[in-house]
């Protein structure tokens, strides 16, 4: 719980992480009713980020920013990823379709 992992080229600074790669993911274990994150793109381009919930597509229990399964991330904002019921437990998994995809936190409510 509360941990994230990489997955395939990302660079790592001090204020955010940057996806190098078409595909590379983030997976994070959370607990909370609410699940927010604020991203950007560095190529000044549209980028779709894909999302999945426990392995499976993003549908039921997303946020008001999801569309079929994916956000496409325009501008350096506050996204809404995940809506549930009640609070709980889960793993969400983002990968992004291009390199450039700044993720910079994630919140919980």
């Amino acid at each position: 719980l509360n941990d994230w992992a990489l997955e395939g080229k990302w660079g790592v600074f001090p204020e955010r992480i940057i996806s190098g790669e078409a595909n590379a993911a983030l997976k994070i274990h959370f607990h909370a009713h609410k699940v927010f994150m604020v991203m950007g793109s560095t190529t000044q381009k549209p980028i779709t980020v894909h999302l999945r919930l426990n392995g499976e597509n993003l549908i039921s229990e997303k946020g008001k920013d999801v569309v079929n399964s994916a956000i496409v991330v325009k501008a350096h904002t506050l996204y809404e990823v995940i809506v549930m019921n009640q609070s709980g437990e889960g793993i969400l998994q983002v990968s992004a379709d291009a390199p450039g995809l700044e993720v910079y936190t994630f919140t919980f409510g």
